[in-house]
């Protein structure tokens, strides 16, 4: 599966669940915000640990955000995820994000992945990411794919959460000023950020 086709899924989806949401009475129009509209890289890498923690295969909800690595099963294939490794940075209008993964036949190694957003608000959730991303090409090879999709989850989770808060749906994922900016739709039509 592209990850074009993923992350039009996960808008398709993630934008039922908003509208949903948005016919509730009763809902307190200045709640606590936890999700600002500016991001900096450390709380990015905070969010992204979640979304590589992933859910249980025993289908239990017993996972710890203390975890320091994770056993991912993909078809007949395991990974450890290091998540005490996990890094964020921005250079320019690129997140990137450095991990490492260990398997038995390539042992521990860094696999990094630049992910090019929008410059502006409104934009969409979107993320340009090289066809390969950087590493060891065995462990890419196999396990590129499940990072970057692990990674846009992350990333698509954030903006849905930051668009819940406002009780509006979520319009763009942009990097400006070294921080990952968070759009909904209202703020578009006014030309906010």
């Amino acid at each position: 599966m592209s990850i074009k086709r993923v992350c039009t899924a996960l808008w398709d989806c993630l934008c039922e669940v908003c509208c949903r949401k948005r016919g509730h009475e009763g809902i307190d129009p200045r709640p606590e915000l936890r999700v600002p509209d500016r991001v900096r890289a450390t709380a990015i890498r905070d969010e992204l640990k979640a979304s590589l923690l992933g859910a249980p295969a025993d289908g239990s909800s017993n996972v710890s955000m203390a975890a320091t690595s994770v056993v991912w099963v993909d078809r007949e294939s395991e990974a450890i995820v290091h998540l005490d490794s996990l890094e964020a940075r921005f250079a320019g209008d690129v997140l990137v994000v450095a991990l490492d993964l260990e398997t038995d036949q390539t042992g521990r190694a860094t696999v990094v992945v630049p992910m090019a957003l929008g410059g502006a608000p409104g934009r969409g959730i979107a993320a340009v990411v090289p066809d390969r991303i950087r590493g060891p090409e065995l462990l890419v090879g196999r396990w590129g794919p499940v990072v970057v999709e692990a990674l846009m989850a992350g990333l698509v989770s954030l903006a849905v959460e930051h668009a819940e808060e406002r009780h509006d749906l979520p319009r763009g994922l942009f990097v400006r000023e070294g921080a990952l900016g968070l759009a909904v739709a209202d703020q578009t039509t006014r030309g906010g950020d």
